[in-house]
């Protein structure tokens, strides 16, 4: 640890730097009662809501919420001990009465409670100190706890000579001695028993803190003052010692020896070399904690008031707080006397010895309460420049002398030449002025074109100007412009220095910087590496370096640099930038053309927020190397554990990093590579994350590493190592499968073709022998028809026949006649039905319609024939089917439709029927539905046995035909069969 980072002493606090949290900054509630530092440079402290881990930039809170070893959000304690285990506590000042699980440690990333068992018995903790011999004070409301990893927790109490049981504070000195505070006093642990040495027992002394300073002394904060113990004497400090208060309830002794002292009422002080710093108020609130952490920062807590850190900074700021007369300052002059004279938005301030001395307003005698620049003449009168003219200031007597013009002007400049000529740079040009008169001119009458910012003498009386119109020079009177080539408006020049090899470097309003030498420029801007490109300031520290003073900060750059770009040897510049977090309370310069180097070689800039100082030779540099972390690594939104496998698929990696540095954590800039991945690494700037998509499986490590605000890597970083998983159908087990697997499925396939095809023949076979059966049967209801039917008919005809021939013609008996007559008839009826029989017979066997009429009038009377015998409605649609399909195949579509609307009449129980057949170009499509109760098709598909001869006849005049066929139907929605037929394969067929 440096000492180097510790806030310097000389500075009062106003002027080291403030930054503040609340929860409107992510503070979960806004108390610190308590601040550590563990060992990875994380801070820690404790709050009504929670234990907080802060990384400069993140807070994450414990709490009951996230935390099952928490019992209660009221943190009062925390601490770190000698192996770096933290230690917390609930209840405190918050929860005196309250007995629990209150105390706990964390370390490896997990909370550990203690309770009854491990003989802590739930006493509201107070505070925390560490111990010699490895162990922990812990100061509780029902006594004081002595606690070591080998013999656990022992409990001492007013039984051991405590003056009371209620402990604030405890803290081990040097020297091995353990001083107690209480609400009685100050007690000292010797010998397992305890000496009061500050209290009576009668009167109440609120002891709550306790620290030891470098010099061996003890100190307690009171609520009667602050007690000091240096051996056996002890002093009192009170308000009359310089004490901002006198009820203390915080302290904190930092590396350099300085104790640290808040207030009750939000007081911060600091006791050095036995006197008390001006303090300075945090609020109106306890200040509950003073802390110092590894890089010298100061941390406070402000009990309601929140988070509070105070650092030094390279700029030491002068400003109103300090005593200046107003924040905005405008121009800064060093005197022979060496005392920095500042000019502001009121008046003019003298600061000497690092205090403000003197200041003078209009009401002094001022000319006008707004300054621009102050310069002494060889004389030692100060002249300062104001909008009305210019005033002087010499042995404390203040004389003023107005423009001789009414219109006011800025005044940016003056300059004493040696015939004592006072020179005046204004916004109307330039001015001479000389014994109390201003001198009236041919040089004025010319200038009066020019804005001037910046006046700058070359020597021989020749000047250079710097104009709103750009360069202008000087000489012998006259005035000649040296435009920057190729420029449609010209540069604004705010500020000029001049270097001793005749290079004048120019700040401009809004083009960056210019180097003019040998008649030629060279500009440098933002896209060339400055910080800005509005300037108002150029100084040289004769280190080898120019400094630039603008609207974003101050920074400087080499002048080998510089020039090296002027050459072409190199292509960008480095700055180096600092803004407010390097001590400037607004990182916003002033003015134009009145910074200065004094004697000292510091440099001074005018700022919006008072005047800076910074010592080029002096700029602390941070050397420690900010720890890193990774926080989180995320995988699909998901957290993930260092080391662990990731499944295949997954699509989204974040990693989550901090560089714990607390000077200045958003300067802190990160590094990373993936291993396994990245070939080189990432130059992330300040981004605390990384982002990865879609990894192929493998092994990775990612590091990332550090660097603080100065450029200071940790090149060890953090690392953490996992797995993505391959995926199924990338391991060797899985081809293997798949091999086996295809093997399993081509062997399949060979053997179902097979079982296809011996299926195929056996549905042929199956079906020629139902052919076979069916043609049989066919001809055995022909025969037994012809026998049943027709012969029947034809005997009842030989007998009746018979019966006529045997009446005699002779014989008129009247009955007779009338009985042969009926006989007639019969034969007649008989005969008729014999014909009609043997035209169904014979229709059935091969409709000759067809062969008459053709297909369409073939289908419609079978059609209506049915239609009129079923019931059933039949909603028909047949287009003209001419003679281009052969015979054959016209009574093979005959008998598909014929079987289908006989199959609707025997089985669909349908009400309704449709056939519609058409044809579009060469193919022919039929299609049969009804809204009968239908059948399972692929069931009845899958059993040919089961199918009927209906569907097998229908399914192998189809395959005759070659037509694709098609059925569907369930037994809710009837039955659609579906027939397709290419009339060109009929064609080639018949040929």
């Amino acid at each position: 640890m440096s000492d180097l980072l510790a806030l310097d002493p000389v500075k009062s606090l106003s002027q080291y730097i403030r930054s503040g949290w609340t929860t409107e900054e992510g503070l979960p509630q806004n108390s610190a009662f308590s601040i550590v530092q563990t060992p990875d440079g994380y801070l820690w402290f404790g709050t009504l809501a929670g234990l907080v881990r802060f990384d400069g930039i993140e807070f994450k809170v414990f709490d009951q919420n996230n935390t099952k070893e928490l019992t209660s959000d009221m943190i009062a304690a925390v601490y770190v001990d000698a192996d770096g285990t933290l230690w917390a506590a609930t209840g405190g000042v918050y929860g005196a009465n309250r007995r629990g699980n209150n105390l706990f440690s964390y370390k490896d990333g997990k909370f550990r409670s203690y309770t009854e068992e491990d003989g802590f018995f739930g006493e509201s903790v107070l505070g925390f100190a560490g111990s010699r011999g490895g162990g922990l004070w812990i100061a509780t409301s029902s006594g004081l706890y002595q606690y070591s990893p080998e013999t656990g927790f022992h409990l001492y109490t007013t039984n051991d000579g405590l003056s009371s049981n209620r402990v604030w504070s405890v803290y081990e000195a040097s020297d091995g001695s353990v001083f107690v505070g209480t609400i009685a006093g100050l007690d000292r642990l010797r010998d397992g028993r305890f000496l009061t040495v500050i209290g009576d027992g009668k009167s109440q002394v609120n002891v709550k803190s306790i620290r030891e300073t470098a010099d061996g002394s003890i100190w307690g904060a009171t609520q009667k003052g602050l007690i000091r113990l240096n051996g056996d004497s002890t002093i009192t400090y009170t308000t009359a010692d310089g004490l901002p208060e006198n009820e203390i309830s915080a302290l904190a002794a930092d590396r350099d020896g300085n104790l640290w002292i808040g207030t009750v009422h939000g007081r911060l002080s600091r006791f050095r070399d036995d006197k008390f710093a001006e303090s300075i108020s945090l609020g109106d609130s306890d200040v509950w904690s003073i802390y110092e952490d590894r890089e010298g920062n100061l941390w406070t807590g402000v009990f309601s008031r929140g988070l509070y850190r105070l650092k030094d900074g390279n700029f030491t700021t002068f400003a109103q707080t300090e005593g200046l007369l107003a924040d905005g300052a405008w121009g800064v002059y060093e005197d022979r006397a060496g005392s920095v004279w500042v000019a502001t938005d009121v008046g003019i301030s003298e600061i000497r010895n690092g205090k403000i001395a003197k200041s003078y307003t209009q009401k002094d005698g001022l000319l006008d309460i707004f300054t621009s620049v102050i310069f002494e003449d060889a004389a030692g009168a100060l002249w300062i420049g104001s909008p009305r003219g210019i005033s002087s200031l010499k042995n404390g007597k203040i004389a003023n002398f107005p423009f001789p013009f009414k219109q006011e002007h800025y005044v940016s400049s003056f300059y004493e030449d040696a015939d004592g000529i006072l020179w005046i740079g204004t916004s109307n040009g330039l001015y001479q002025f000389k014994n109390g008169k201003f001198i009236a001119s041919a040089v004025t009458e010319k200038s009066k074109k020019f804005n001037v910012n910046a006046l700058s003498a070359a020597g021989d009386g020749v000047f250079w100007l710097g104009t709103t119109a750009g360069l202008v020079e000087l000489k012998n009177g006259e005035f000649t412009a040296y435009p920057v080539p190729n420029q449609q408006q010209p540069d604004k020049i705010n500020a000029i220095s001049a270097d001793a090899d005749g290079a004048l470097w120019l700040a401009t309003n809004s083009r960056g910087a210019l180097r003019f030498k040998n008649g030629k420029y060279t500009r440098y801007t933002v896209n060339e590496g400055l910080a800005d490109n509005l300037l108002f300031h150029v100084l040289d520290d004769e280190r080898g370096n120019l400094w630039f003073g603008g609207n974003r900060g101050i920074f400087k750059v080499g002048k080998q640099e510089l020039n090296d770009f002027a050459d072409g040897k190199i292509y960008a510049v480095n700055a180096n930038y600092f803004d407010s977090s390097d001590g400037m309370r607004s990182r916003e310069c002033s003015g134009i053309n009145s910074a200065v180097r004094d004697r000292r070689g510091n440099l001074w800039f005018p700022t919006v927020k008072g005047a800076v100082e910074i010592n080029p030779s002096s700029v602390e540099l941070n050397l420690i190397p900010p720890p890193v972390s990774i926080e989180k690594f995320l995988v699909d939104g998901g957290e993930a554990a260092d080391g662990a496998p990731v499944e295949p698929g997954s699509h989204n990696f974040e990693f989550h990093y901090a560089g714990l540095s607390l000077v200045a954590p958003q300067k802190v800039k990160f590094k990373y590579t993936l291993e396994g991945y990245d070939q080189n690494w990432v130059d992330a700037g300040t981004r605390r994350a990384a982002f990865y998509t879609n990894l192929p499986a493998g092994n990775y490590t990612f590091r990332v590493i550090a660097a603080n605000n100065d450029g200071v890597w940790n090149e060890q970083g953090a690392s953490m190592h996992f797995l993505v998983r391959a995926p199924f159908w990338r391991t060797l087990w899985f081809w293997l499968l798949c091999f086996l697997t295809l093997s399993a499925i081509v062997y399949f396939i060979y053997r179902a073709r097979i079982s296809l095809f011996e299926k195929r023949q056996a549905v042929q076979e199956m079906f020629a022998q139902r052919l076979i059966v069916s043609q049989e049967s066919e001809r055995k209801r022909i025969a037994g028809e012809l026998h049943d039917s027709l012969g029947q008919l034809l005997l009842v005809i030989k007998n009746r026949a018979f019966l006529g021939l045997n009446v005699s013609e002779k014989d008129d008996d009247r009955a007779k006649a009338a009985a042969s007559r009926a006989q007639l008839a019969e034969i007649l009826t008989s005969a008729t039905e014999a014909i009609f029989q043997t035209r169904q017979i014979a229709y059935a066997l091969r409709p000759l319609h067809l062969e008459r009429l053709g297909l369409t009038s073939a289908l419609e009377e079978m059609i209506d024939n049915v239609a009129d015998s079923s019931g059933i409605l039949f909603d028909v649609e047949i287009v003209e089917l001419y003679d281009f399909l052969s015979l054959d195949a016209q009574i093979n579509l005959f008998r598909i439709v014929q079987e289908c609307v006989n199959n609707i009449v025997k089985h669909s129980a349908a009400t309704r029927a449709g056939i519609f057949v058409t044809r579009d170009e060469n193919i022919i499509e039929i299609k049969i539905t009804d809204n009968g109760k239908g059948f399972d098709a692929s069931e009845t598909a899958n059993n040919a046995r089961q199918s009927g001869l209906g569907l097998t006849s229908i399914s192998e005049r189809a395959r005759i035909l070659g037509a694709s066929y098609q059925v569907e139907s369930s037994p809710i929605n009837g039955t659609m069969i579906f027939l397709s037929l290419n009339i060109r394969n009929d064609a080639d067929q018949t040929k």
